[in-house]
This record gives structure tokens, C-alpha cells and sequence, in this order.
């Protein structure tokens, strides 16, 4: 209530006093978004960057409530619009969580840093991209937003979108260059969330972008093996036509169809083996010749048959293929 506020003003109230949480009245106009009120306390002197247990300054607190009424008053008061909390969030960070696009573009223009990290390492495109909001993720791009920032864990925007599942994001990110095949600390590209998660159009349109579907996460996991795991067939049927290595075996000694045969998916089974009797039989013709030949080599052809024996046994794809 403005008359109220001006009367407790005039009468000497201390403005600036916080209560038990370190909140102002200016804090609490801010979150209320009371443009006359805030007004009244700016002119009585009220300090515009105090923050509360917290850490979070009156534009936080605006930012947060999506009050763009009375963002112009604190800004032009001398809010600072890069401080952060004690999540390392600047109300940026907030506006863009909540998806308020005219807060969001106003701090921008305003000199927010667009590429500062929370305490978790992400930045305000991780945020948008996480939450499918591409009004402002258009908007963070066009003011330079670095689209291959990794958090803590060194999962990028691209990472982030791919496990919302957010496609128009992921298509912005795509056509501002971003890393396709960029590895989290654990290993894991954006087409391993895609496996995990079940994503057969993103993954797709990852594929096109030149995403690898051999790169191994830090268990030597490939994305087709997350799919054997997560129970996604049409995946494991695109991540086949890509041309992943069927037969890889992560850090466990599995190869897909392994995975697969741990799990209640037939269909899953099935289609590995299909596929790998084929990739197999495929090379039989020169295996035999191999035979053959170790065996006409005289003493040596013990010793030839043994390993080409052993080579078989495996049946790894990149040995064969030193045989063809």
C-alpha cells in the first residue's frame, strides 16, 4: 500500500532495517511489484543492492517474480545487474528460469553478462535450452551467447536440450556451430542422452549434424549400448543404419547384445543378433581363406590356425576387418 508506505516514511520509519531473513521493504516491493511503492522508498533513500541471507538483491527478487513493471525503476536506481547469490545466480539467471522474456532481454541490454555460471556451471543458455523456452534462447544467441560452456559436469547446452527433449532449441544451438560430439566429464556425448532417453527424432537430426555413434563414454559405453539398456528399438535400428560398432564391448566386457540379453527386450535381442550373424558372416569367406592358407604354411600352421581360431572366437568387428 503506497499511502500507508509514504505515512510510516514520513514518520522516520528506518527503510533499509531487514528482518529475520535480511529482506527489506525494498526486497519486498520488488517481489510484490509495486511500482509506486518502490518508488516512494527510492526517494527516501532506500539502498537498491542490499541482499538478504541469501544473497539476493532487490533485482533478484523482481527478476524472479517476473515483475517487469517496476524493473526500469530499480535498474535506473543503480541496481547492479551482474551481482549474484549465493547460488552464484544473477537475476538473469532467475528471469530466464521463469521464462520471462522482456526481463530477460531488458538485463541483457542493460550489460548482464550472458555467459556467467551458477554454482553448478551453467549459464543462462543452459537454462533456457533446459526449459524449451526459444524466445529466449534465440534472443541469448544473438547476444553471443558461448553455446559450448560445459557445467560442472561438462554437459553443454546441447547436452541440456537433449534430455528435455527440446527440438527447436537443439536446431538453434546446431546452426550456431555448436560442438556435436562434446563429452561430459563422464564420457557421455549428446547422443548418449539420446540412447538413454529414448529421442529417435533428435537423434536423427544429431546424426545429420555429424554426431558420432561410436564415441565411447569413461565405462566405454556406446550410445548403442545405453539403447540396448533404456529398451528404445527404433533407436537401436538408427543407431545401426549410422554404422555403430555392434560388436564394441564397454569396460565390463559387453557388447550390446549382452546388455540386451541382461533385460526383458526380445525384440532388442533379436535385432543384435541379426545384425551381428550378418556382420559375421560377412567376413566368413576370408576367414576359411585364412585357415586354409595356416594350414598349408607347413610346422607354422598349428601356431596360424590357433590365433586365427582365437581372432574368430571374439569376433570383433575391427579385427575382422584387419583380415578383409
Amino acid at each position: 500500500n503506497a499511502d500507508i508506505c509514504k505515512v510510516l516514511v514520513n514518520y522516520g520509519c528506518l527503510i533499509n532495517e531487514p528482518d529475520i531473513d535480511g529482506v527489506t521493504s525494498l526486497h519486498q516491493s520488488a517481489k510484490v511489484g509495486n511500482k509506486q511503492t518502490i518508488k516512494i522508498l527510492l526517494e527516501a533513500g532506500a539502498t537498491v543492492n542490499t541482499k538478504d541471507n541469501s544473497g539476493n538483491t532487490p533485482l533478484h527478487y523482481c527478476a524472479d517474480a517476473s515483475n517487469e513493471e517496476v524493473l526500469e525503476s530499480l535498474l535506473t536506481a543503480g541496481c547492479k545487474v551482474n551481482t549474484v547469490n549465493h547460488l552464484k545466480c544473477t537475476p538473469l539467471h532467475l528471469s530466464v528460469a521463469k521464462g520471462c522474456f522482456l526481463i530477460a532481454k531488458n538485463l541483457i541490454n542493460f550489460g548482464t553478462r550472458v555467459n556467467m555460471q551458477d554454482n553448478q556451471g551453467c549459464t543462462s543458455l543452459h537454462y533456457s535450452v533446459s526449459e524449451g523456452n526459444q524466445e529466449i534462447t534465440k534472443f541469448l544467441l544473438e547476444k553471443n551467447s558461448d553455446v559450448n560452456t560445459p557445467d560442472n559436469l561438462g554437459r553443454t547446452p546441447l547436452h541440456f536440450g537433449v534430455i528435455k527433449g527440446n527440438r527447436e532449441c537443439i536446431l538453434m544451438l546446431l546452426q550456431a556451430n555448436v560442438t556435436v560430439n562434446m563429452q561430459s566429464k563422464h564420457g557421455q556425448t549428446p547422443l548418449h542422452f539420446c540412447a538413454q532417453f529414448g529421442h529417435l527424432e533428435i537423434a536423427n537430426i544429431l546424426i545429420s549434424a555429424g554426431a558420432d555413434p561410436n564415441i565411447l563414454d569413461a565405462s566405454k559405453n556406446s550410445p548403442l549400448h545405453d539403447c540396448a539398456k533404456s529398451g528404445h528399438l527404433e533407436l537401436v535400428k538408427t543407431l545401426l543404419k549410422a554404422g555403430t560398432d555392434v560388436d564394441a564391448r564397454n569396460s565390463k566386457g559387453l557388447t550390446a547384445l549382452k546388455v540386451a540379453q541382461q533385460k526383458p527386450y526380445s525384440d532388442i535381442v533379436k535385432e543384435l543378433r541379426s545384425v551381428s550373424k550378418k556382420r559375421h558372416f560377412k567376413f566368413m569367406p576370408r576367414f576359411l581363406s585364412l585357415k586354409v592358407k595356416g594350414a598349408n604354411n607347413g610346422a607354422g600352421h598349428k601356431t596360424n590356425s590357433h590365433l586365427i581360431d582365437q581372432l574368430w572366437s571374439t569376433r570383433t568387428t575391427f579385427f575382422l576387418c584387419m583380415v578383409q
